[in-house]
């Protein structure tokens, strides 16, 4: 109880210190990013420990706590006359999102002492633990590597470090620390969610769906084949725990139409893992992919931002811009260190409401380029910030390769099928409420393309574009034997038309901008594991 709270106390007064600065970096959204001050913070400040630790032998027993009292300071000082106005006019929505963060945080450590168990002795919590360790107990970095003596960790250990530098700040050990971790990343992951979904819906109850949908339901794998094969008390694989274990191995394991046989020996060699957060959390493994969550959503809140920001596309001519784009910069950057694959994907996130805005916002035929600039100093950013690291970093990556065997639709359908259906869903329903571009389209637009305003012909012709393009998908997947790519690709082409409409409709919604471009990008990113895949060790 006592390290809990000690844990709890050192997580709030972090938050604190930091969310003057992320009520002015997040303050295009409605709850002004007061969900995301404790990460923003702990981002923050591991940041700076770990630069000042690869120029100077620190570590972080004096950084911490000392950089967390001037931010404090500081913060609260510059922002002293508008501050209390704005927590004031947020209040409502602190209340939710701090009784959340503390029923999850609570709720999550009772189920992982009491439930699942605390103890560190299974899969690869062994190396988790290490690893935090020697994040704990490192003056400079990269930190001490236990398994191989005078040697730095040649992993992405920046998660590692954030939740070392929150386990040296509240006292407690190390293997306290793993566990509370767990409870802290499932409880910011639940916050988190439901500040995002906020500012696409601003409805103060619908948001409470989100943390369901990302952090407790799983995938379509028992559904449809444990439950219809094996039934309720199967005969082979009867309890949750193995459902949830093969739940994260399918593709790959011949879970197809074809086989009627129950999961079990004859699919025990597990091909691929397409771990989802509740398997993460329930598993109890503190892995990058997990440790990432919470700053993973922190990008898309700034992403979302900048979507409602009309200058950030020209940050030269604002100072107050280019230091929000030096601290998403900070942000973004972390992913790659932390769980690198996170990076491209949400950086791409961020890309695509600069560009959004900037359509929005410049009515001229080279709106794209400013934008293109913006992006390009985001990107160069987000890597010159972090080049201490990849100094020091020896990648296990031996280059690309083609995939020469595609993922089995109804294999596909197991893992991501309830999300795409909940795309698809999405999409359509915005296309019907939309009205068509036509109808919509202004002279702003007009300008981008011939001066004058589309015609019923010119629309026409483009809706036959449309329709062209998705048959040319359809007879190439036919012809290769790509049915998941080309399911993937129809969708997003339906995708962007509907954006199209979303981007030049009278009064846009910002809402639906953003929950648009978060859809192409996660097709594009599963598309893309269909055609290549990096080859390792």
């Amino acid at each position: 109880m006592i390290p809990s709270l000690q844990w709890l106390v050192a997580t709030e007064l972090i938050g604190l210190a930091f969310l003057p600065v992320t009520l002015w970096l997040l303050g295009a959204l409605p709850d002004r990013g007061y969900a995301f001050a404790k990460v923003l913070g702990l981002l923050l400040a591991t940041y700076v420990t770990w630069l000042a630790g690869n120029i100077l032998p620190v570590g972080s027993s004096n950084v911490v706590p000392t950089l967390t009292a001037l931010c404090a300071a500081g913060g609260w000082w510059v922002f002293r006359r508008s501050l209390p106005a704005t927590l004031l006019e947020i209040r409502h929505l602190i209340a939710i999102e701090e009784a959340l963060f503390l029923a999850a945080f609570v709720g999550w450590t009772i189920v992982r002492t009491q439930v699942l168990g605390a103890s560190i002795g299974h899969t690869e919590q062994f190396m988790d633990l290490t690893f935090l360790q020697g994040s704990l107990h490192s003056a400079t970095y990269p930190p001490y590597d236990a398994w191989m003596s005078g040697h730095g960790i040649n992993y992405y250990y920046f998660g590692y470090l954030m939740y070392a530098t929150l386990t040296r700040l509240s006292g407690v050990a190390a293997s306290v620390g793993y566990n509370l971790s767990l409870s802290l990343v499932f409880a910011l992951t639940v916050t988190s969610t439901y500040s995002v979904c906020y500012s696409l819906v601003r409805k103060i109850w619908w948001p409470l769906l989100a943390p369901l949908f990302v952090a407790l339901i799983g995938n379509w794998h028992a559904a449809l084949w444990e439950i219809p094969r094996c039934g309720i008390s199967g005969t082979s694989t009867p309890d949750f725990w193995s459902w949830l274990w093969q739940s994260t191995r399918v593709v790959g394991n011949n879970f197809t139409v074809s086989d009627s046989s129950c999961a079990g020996a004859a699919h025990s060699a597990s091909n691929t893992i397409n771990e989802y957060p509740f398997f993460s959390f329930v598993l109890g493994d503190l892995h990058p992919h997990v440790m990432a969550l919470p700053v993973v959503l922190l990008v898309l809140a700034l992403s979302i931002g900048f979507l409602r920001s009309s200058d950030i596309a020209r940050p030269d001519r604002n100072r107050e811009v280019s230091l929000r784009l030096l601290l998403f910069a900070v942000c973004a950057g972390s992913l790659f260190v932390i769980n690198s694959w996170d990076f491209p994907t949400y950086l791409l996130a961020a890309a695509a409401c600069v560009f959004a805005r900037a359509y929005l916002d410049d009515a001229r035929s080279t709106w794209w380029q400013p934008p293109l600039l913006t992006v390009a100093a985001m990107g160069l950013l987000s890597v010159l910030l972090y080049l201490p690291f990849y100094a020091g970093f020896k990648s296990l990556a031996r280059g690309f390769g083609w995939v020469s065997t595609p993922t089995d639709l109804f294999e596909f359908v197991q893992v991501n099928g309830l999300w795409l259906s909940l795309s698809a869903l999405l999409v359509v329903t915005l296309s019907f409420l939309l009205r068509p571009a036509e109808e919509e389209v202004s002279e702003d637009v007009a300008e981008r393309t011939s001066g004058t305003l589309t015609t019923s012909s010119e629309t026409g012709a483009s809706n036959l574009d449309t329709l062209v393009v998705a048959a040319s998908i359809m007879v190439a997947s036919l012809f290769l034997h790509r049915a998941v790519l080309a399911i993937l690709l129809l969708l997003g082409v339906y995708a962007a038309s509907v954006l199209y409409r979303a981007l030049n409709s009278e009064e846009q919604n910002g809402g639906d901008i953003a929950a648009l471009l978060f859809v192409l990008v996660g097709l594009a990113a599963l598309a893309l594991t269909e055609v290549g895949y990096i080859r390792d060790v």
